[in-house]
């Protein structure tokens, strides 16, 4: 009787990459053996070698898969990328430590890739359901003149605001990018500090947002 090891496989999230990351992930795969078969599909082309990648006029594109041969042991990865899903697997005919080694480090190096907005889905739908009560506590804050009610139903109306204005303004953010430029070639000042501009942008608008709540609240009690 042998025990049957699993295969790792990588199933993640969008993903953001550029042509010097597909060049590293390609690295760790000469690493394991230099004699491999190199097939990439994207933009509906197919490529046997990295540096024709540079030949395609589209720079930018969501849709990418990599695929890596080699004869002896027979292994087979494949990498694998789209609008919003990230996929690694890999077949080898016989258990390689060297194989599952560039598993190992091609995983860590597409995870550092993830896209960082990917929460926002899950925190959005069920805030989703803030909105029908909001409105029913407003209503009833105001007809029995309870400003608890109403500050309740403004509070709950507010993170609704909040989750549909994060949802819709971080639409490009959460799906996959493919850069067909080196990352240092391609970055500008806003391309480098977006995500923390819109960040910074968000949390002033909370901060107001509950400040403004905060003051109509005072003022309620005070009537």
């Amino acid at each position: 009787m042998k025990k049957i090891k699993e295969t790792p496989k990588l199933d993640t999230g969008a993903v953001k990459i550029y042509l010097d990351d597909i060049r590293s992930i390609v690295e760790f795969l000469r690493e394991m053996n230099p004699d491999g078969i190199l097939e990439i599909n994207i933009g509906g082309y197919q490529f046997t070698n990295i540096d024709e990648l540079s030949e395609l006029k589209q720079k930018e594109y969501q849709i990418l898969s990599l695929s890596y041969k080699v004869s002896s042991p027979y292994t087979n990865f494949d990498f694998w990328v789209s609008k919003s899903h990230t996929n690694l697997s890999y077949y080898c005919s016989e258990d390689s430590l060297v194989v599952r080694g560039t598993f190992a480090n091609i995983e860590k190096f597409v995870l550092s890739r993830r896209r960082k907005w990917q929460w926002v889905d899950t925190f959005f739908y069920p805030t989703l359901g803030f909105s029908i009560p909001s409105v029913i506590f407003i209503l009833e804050g105001v007809t029995f003149q309870e400003p608890i009610l109403t500050f309740f139903g403004y509070a709950l109306f507010a993170v609704t605001l909040f989750a549909l204005v994060l949802f819709l303004f971080t639409i490009s953010h959460r799906k996959s990018q493919v850069i067909l430029v080196d990352k240092a070639d391609y970055s500008s000042f806003w391309s480098r500090n977006k995500e923390k501009i819109l960040i910074a942008s968000i949390s002033s608008a909370i901060t107001f947002l509950l400040g403004v709540l905060g003051t109509l609240f005072a003022q309620s009690l005070n009537k």
